[in-house]
């Protein structure tokens, strides 16, 4: 899996974040002064797949690009489940989420991948500009 950086204006998410989460995970990035965990995204739609409360952070940040796994729910093979009742989704119901004002709560869908997702070490300041 390759990781790309994308302009995290272009990315789009479809669940709501649990902000202490969210607060606690700003502070390590912050105190490391490094990004190891890229996001996921679909390639055709930027729709986030995976890291929503780390997008949230890039978004706190104000972070211009961000280390992303780009797969393909068209093309990879991706389960996505909801998370309480273990029922399969589509990604057209995600898509549809992310498109919308109305957002899933917070971890509402969970994405099985076939394969492990890549870590890395992105000095966050590299993060900043175009």
């Amino acid at each position: 899996m390759e990781v790309k950086l994308i302009e995290v204006a272009k990315i789009l998410p479809h669940e709501e974040v649990d902000m202490t989460h969210v607060n606690m995970l700003e502070q390590k990035i912050l105190l490391d002064k490094i990004w190891t965990t890229p996001v996921v995204v679909d390639k055709n739609t930027q729709v986030l797949m995976d890291g929503h409360h780390r997008f949230e952070v890039a978004k706190r940040l104000r972070l211009a690009k961000l280390p992303c796994v780009v797969m393909c729910y068209e093309r990879d093979e991706i389960q996505i489940s909801c998370r309480s009742s273990g029922d399969s989704l589509s990604y057209h119901t995600v898509i549809a989420a992310a498109k919308s004002a109305n957002k899933f709560p917070i971890k509402t869908t969970q994405h099985i991948f076939k394969q492990s997702l890549p870590v890395g070490v992105f000095p966050l300041s590299s993060l900043y500009e175009y």
